[in-house]
């Protein structure tokens, strides 16, 4: 499903969910997903698309207790709006209405409080809601909208008894138990991807041992985080027109020098940020796809440990270059006729994707909001058997996906059709 995004005001923050189970918070969010800017219309939801929504896999039964118990939490959950001289608590959703029978749901939102929901412009927290379902651990899930509440800052400090509050952490739990029961599996699940780091901060009690009083977090802020994403990609796309220049040997040897040059990588990475950054998606995409293997190389220096003079990849043909081997093996390969060796791909050799790029489509989107969405044109790549993928961005919220198009031919209609 595309364009899944969960975004609300600030407030929200102000009453911890963490009583919630993961299975209840996933459907949390992918009810307020939906509910965005539909104002205090009532809006209703199949049992079919909510499921689909949040992978439910068990049976019907246990998925309308889960919708029931979803909601008699959260309405135990209210939400502040005001100042410290006055303010007000409130319930999300006004209207909350399980139909059995209809297998439906059927939620509107206070007039009141809408703006927690519409029209958001600025103090709001946004994320996606694939990313959200993704995690196993409810500690993860109530710390990762925290950590998007101060995503442009990419620091969270916080006292320990502020942290207990907003996490529901039990009062009984000494910090030994919330380093392995909350802070482990946050750091499992969001460490690597966001560069979680977490920080203790301690106060001195008298002459005895310093006392944690509270966390600093540090994570990769928004824009830092989009552009790794972004640099990952284009790696993997040099790198694949790499490939297709050694697609005849089927070898790539490449000094650690040139292979900076050529990927244009910072000349701050090393090879540990090489490893993790460059190479880790390049092999994630084309490991399996092209048996590609990556050997370093290394030079001796002197006494020390031996350091990363460059690389030797290899892999498979089949897919990557302009044609097949020109003399297969006989003695271990079928029979091929002549025309199968030497035919060309199937795309067209004119194909320019800079045709495409900059380009706007608007599409409406039938399956769920009946609106339309329009999408920019970030980057468009024909494939070696004739198949066009296409980056596309939704103006509305940012969201990035992929097009598969089985032909140029194809992508060249939906192309004429949606381009405005």
């Amino acid at each position: 499903m595309e364009n899944m995004i969960v975004k609300y005001h600030n407030n929200v923050h102000t009453a911890s969910l963490r009583r919630f189970n993961a299975k209840e918070l996933d459907i949390l969010m992918a009810l307020m997903s939906r509910m965005r800017d539909k104002g205090e219309d009532v809006v209703v939801f199949s049992f079919d698309y909510l499921k689909k929504l949040v992978n439910w896999t068990d049976d019907n039964d246990s998925f309308v207790r889960m919708l029931d118990n979803t909601y008699r939490k959260l309405i135990e959950c209210h939400i502040k709006v005001g100042n410290d001289e006055e303010w007000t608590r409130f319930v999300l959703f006004h209207e909350y209405t399980i139909s059995k029978k209809k297998s439906e749901i059927s939620i509107s939102v206070h007039n009141k409080f809408k703006f927690v929901l519409n029209i958001l412009t600025s103090n709001f927290t946004r994320f996606e809601l694939d990313e959200f379902l993704s995690f196993r651990s409810s500690y993860t899930k109530e710390f990762y909208r925290r950590m998007k509440q101060f995503k442009n800052t990419g620091i969270w400090k916080v006292s320990l008894e502020e942290f207990r509050r907003v996490m529901d952490i039990p009062q009984k739990y000494p910090t030994s138990a919330i380093d392995k029961f909350v802070l482990a599996p946050i750091i499992t699940e969001l460490g690597g991807q966001h560069n979680l780091k977490i920080t203790k901060l301690y106060k001195k009690d008298g002459r005895g041992r310093p006392s944690v009083c509270g966390f600093e977090f540090s994570f990769l802020k928004e824009g830092d985080r989009e552009t790794e994403i972004s640099s990952s990609k284009s790696y993997v796309r040099d790198f694949y027109r790499c490939m297709k220049q050694f697609a005849n040997t089927g070898i790539w040897e490449v000094s650690l020098d040139e292979f900076k040059k050529v990927m244009d990588i910072p000349e701050k990475y090393n090879i540990g940020a090489i490893d993790k950054f460059v190479l880790a998606p390049i092999k994630a995409e084309f490991g399996e796809k092209y048996s590609l293997k990556v050997t370093k190389l290394f030079a001796k220096g002197g006494r020390g440990r031996p350091s990363v003079c460059g690389f030797e990849f290899s892999f498979s043909l089949a897919g990557v270059g302009r044609h097949e081997a020109e003399t297969p093996d006989v003695a271990e390969k079928e029979p091929v006729s002549v025309s199968e060796v030497t035919k060309e791909p199937k795309h067209n050799m004119e194909f320019d994707e800079m045709n495409y790029v900059g380009r706007t489509l608007r599409v409406r989107d039938k399956k769920f909001t009946d609106q339309f969405n329009y999408l920019k044109i970030k980057f468009v790549e024909c494939t070696p058997d004739g198949k066009v993928n296409v980056d596309v961005q939704n103006a509305d919220d940012d969201y990035r996906n992929t097009l598969h198009f089985n032909s140029v031919k194809i992508w060249d209609g939906y192309f004429e059709k949606h381009v405005i």
